[in-house]
């Protein structure tokens, strides 16, 4: 689902992993060391990194908006 999602880049390979500085001036989300959590089967765990002064609260907010109208239709 994450490999997707628009705005979402995967950054799971050893030993990268989505780091800060990289993630300066882009808009994208990136998602790395993604596991199975230990302890609840339904949840799963991984480092999130962005700009967020670019991918701020409002901006994932229309886009979360914008898939939930989509998925009405």
């Amino acid at each position: 689902m994450l490999e997707k999602s628009e705005n979402v880049k995967i950054c799971d390979t050893y030993p990268h992993f989505p780091m800060p500085i990289e993630c300066k001036n882009q808009d994208k989300v990136f998602v790395g060391r993604l596991r199975k959590d230990l302890t609840d089967e339904n949840c799963f765990c991984a480092f999130i990194e962005s700009d967020n002064l670019r991918k701020g609260a409002s901006s994932n907010a229309v886009q979360i908006l914008k898939i939930l109208l989509d998925r009405e239709k």
